[in-house]
């Protein structure tokens, strides 16, 4: 049924004109954006957004979930070049955050609100560019900070 629905599909997506599939495609991204940022319940996690600065002047999307209370905490960040606004992605940085770290969720350059152009992972983390490295060095110096900063994920 699945091979049906795409053959059927398919003609009709070659006779739309390219702007309305342009269109089509630029509704849907915006579905996605508002869907992603309804809201849900964090407990007592501030999520807040931050461009951070690299060395370069390009500014990386991220999404910080700070603990309540004074701080300061450790920090520990992921970068991702995927959406960040999942509720279940959202939700497992809150209980991080609630367990005593900031957690920071960063785009890759080039990816989703970050600025810059795509390169590859080796280039971005650590590479060349060493947008994980300025990252890292930015978490360091916010004073909610403790100064102590650990890497996520994959």
């Amino acid at each position: 049924m699945k091979t049906t629905l795409s053959r059927r599909c398919l003609p009709l997506l070659l006779r739309w004109p390219l702007e309305q599939v342009i269109l089509s495609a630029f509704l849907l991204t915006l579905t996605n954006f508002a869907v992603a940022d309804d809201q849900i319940d964090l407990g007592r996690v501030i999520e807040r957004h931050e461009m951070i600065p690299m060395r370069d002047g390009t500014r990386l999307s991220a999404y910080l979930y700070i603990p309540d209370g004074q701080g300061p905490w450790p920090a520990v960040f992921e970068q991702r070049y995927a959406s960040l606004r999942s509720a279940s992605t959202r939700k497992a940085a809150a209980q991080l955050a609630d367990a005593g770290f900031v957690v920071a969720l960063v785009n890759f350059r080039g990816a989703q609100l970050s600025e810059g152009t795509w390169v590859g992972y080796r280039a971005l983390q650590w590479g060349e560019l060493r947008d994980g490295y300025d990252t890292c060095e930015w978490l360091a110096r916010q004073n909610w900070c403790t100064g102590k900063n650990g890497t996520i994920g994959g």
